[in-house]
């Protein structure tokens, strides 16, 4: 048996209406979004990023050391021969610290 809210109107019919109001919000909204996007595509003035090269993207400064990159082995399972190490090196790995 269905529950009658008025006007014929039953709670599955309330249901339905809610979420067809929610579709229509988000297609507005996605719509709105794309329109933006075509605009900032099609302006002169659209701002650049300016992203530095591979190797300028990688340089940091710890504790006041300039590095190349932030990768480091230290002295763990994960690099206790020379082989494995070199390895490391190859794949670009910058420093290892031993002890």
């Amino acid at each position: 048996m269905q529950t009658v809210l008025g006007h014929g109107i039953t709670r599955e019919k309330l249901i339905i209406a809610k979420l067809l109001d929610a579709a229509i919000l988000l297609f507005s909204v996605y719509l709105v979004i794309i329109a933006t996007a075509f605009i900032a595509m099609n302006t002169e003035s659209a701002v650049v990023i300016d992203t530095p090269s591979e190797e300028e993207r990688l340089k940091c400064d710890i504790c006041g050391i300039p590095l190349e990159n932030p990768f480091m082995l230290s002295s763990s399972a994960v690099a206790p021969t020379y082989d494995m190490c070199a390895i490391a090196f190859e794949a670009g790995w910058f420093y290892r610290s031993c002890k």
